[in-house]
């Protein structure tokens, strides 16, 4: 350049748009057993399971109107706000980044016992955006202590029995003892010829074992004293 000339300068303006790309995540968990954020390895039938279930909104816009449905097999759990499941949850809002930390709970029954309990988790937005998640839960398997009386020998029918169920890995005992899980009298009466005959225990107690994978059943003989 020489002394008097001007430069002329030229500024370039472009604009750039983002593309919106909404998404959504969820987390699932098991948030307590019977009130306990131990979790065991396997729930029992009666257990209460509480699922916690996260929610994030992982896109670039703000999404509105989420709701959340929460299955088990072919039931519907109610999803709630609080862990103490009692404050039921409604639709809402999340800024992109935003969490909600949402429960449901479940009681196990008789019938999923040693069965695998898979609870899923979605969340769906007004326009259609959702994600899911699920977490599988393992339940004990039941078995039936059968306790069976008899006169004279373990043949024929029993005059009388009792059963109970128990969760694998269950202790159980057969004794003359308060306290087990069946208390075997030691003498019985039975009627003979109109006249009321004393009978003793002729069996061995006390018996007792763990539950594993099959039924156990035990047979008391009493005799004529």
């Amino acid at each position: 350049l020489t002394e008097g000339e001007t430069v002329a300068a030229t500024a370039e303006l472009k604009n750039v748009y983002i593309k919106d790309e909404p998404g959504l995540s969820v987390e699932k968990t098991v948030h307590s057993v019977n009130g306990s954020t131990t979790i065991p390895a396997k729930v029992e039938v009666g257990d209460v399971i509480v699922y916690k279930i996260v929610v994030k909104n992982t896109g670039n816009v703000a999404l509105t109107g989420i709701s959340v449905t929460d299955t088990l097999g072919s039931q519907t759990l109610t999803v709630y706000n609080d862990a103490a499941c009692e404050d039921e949850a409604e639709a809402f809002d999340l800024a992109v980044g935003g969490t909600k930390e949402l429960y449901a709970a479940y009681t196990v029954q008789k019938a999923d016992a040693g069965e695998t309990l898979t609870n899923t988790a979605t969340a769906e937005d007004e326009d259609g955006t959702e994600g899911d998640d699920d977490v599988p839960v393992e339940v004990k398997k039941q078995y039936t202590l059968t306790v069976e009386y008899y006169y004279d020998e373990a043949s024929g029918e029993p005059f009388k029995t009792e059963e109970y169920t128990l969760n694998e890995g269950n202790s159980w005992s057969v004794s003359t003892v308060t306290g087990a899980t069946h208390v075997a009298p030691e003498t019985v009466t039975r009627v003979l010829d109109g006249a009321n005959v004393n009978y003793m225990l002729d069996t061995t107690l006390p018996q007792s074992g763990t539950m594993g994978e099959t039924d156990v059943t035990v047979d008391l003989v009493y005799v004529k004293d």
